[in-house]
């Protein structure tokens, strides 16, 4: 009888003791654990929707050739929150950056083909998995000279009249200048313009051809006017 009161007493006392710790200290781990479960569910999850959906970002092509004689050419633009800016050259992949979220870039890309290029972008945010494509830019690579070929008159040729008529043929889509003044180019490269000898004695004509791309042919001719 002394011994069963002896162990109702102690198993009441741990009672109270596991009553006490719990009060004390067991909803405190219960907190720290359950945050600590809450935060790495946190970590884990991925980006709500709603900030993927709210994303601003924008990239801009501010400076480019539409025409060049030269195989490498130079682009200029602005990204906005994006972390890289690809290029992609005849649909082939020819250059990738890094970019702050904030910046202006100037690459000088190639290698052109001759004819017709297209080029555009695609920028990167890498959080957000993100891409944005540019406009698509056509740019026309030429690196040959335009044909000149002068018709009339001849280099040396002797003229009574003070009017003479300049003939000629050149490539398509090409301007020429006759001493510095434009002439007409027909859409066959054929050219025709009439021109007052201003001295007498020897006059010099230069003839010069040019196109978009930049390439430049030049061609002088000697003719005599005399009265």
């Amino acid at each position: 009888m002394k011994n069963l009161k002896k162990k109702i007493i102690l198993g009441f006392l741990i009672l109270i003791f596991l009553f006490y710790f719990l009060f004390n200290f067991g909803f405190k781990i219960i907190f720290s654990v359950s945050s600590f479960i809450s935060n790495l569910n946190n970590k884990i999850s991925p980006t709500p929707r709603f900030q993927k959906e709210n994303f601003i970002g924008d990239i801009t092509i501010e400076s480019i050739p539409q025409a060049t004689n030269s195989a490498k050419f130079l682009v200029q633009g602005r990204a906005i929150n994006f972390d890289t800016v690809t290029f992609y050259l005849n649909d082939e992949k020819i250059k990738t950056i890094d970019l702050p979220e904030e910046s202006d870039f100037s690459e000088e890309l190639g290698d052109l083909k001759d004819g017709k290029n297209i080029f555009h972008a695609v920028a990167k945010n890498k959080a957000y998995s993100i891409f944005k494509k540019t406009s698509i830019y056509e740019i026309f690579y030429k690196s040959k000279k335009p044909k000149l070929e002068i018709l009339e008159p001849k280099d040396g040729d002797k003229f009574l009249n003070q009017e003479i008529v300049i003939k000629g043929q050149t490539d398509k889509e090409t301007f020429v200048k006759i001493n510095e003044m434009p002439v007409i180019v027909d859409a066959n490269g054929n050219f025709e313009t009439s021109l007052i000898l201003k001295n007498e004695g020897e006059n010099k004509i230069q003839i010069t051809a040019s196109d978009i791309a930049g390439n430049l042919e030049t061609k002088e001719i000697t003719v005599f006017y005399q009265k």
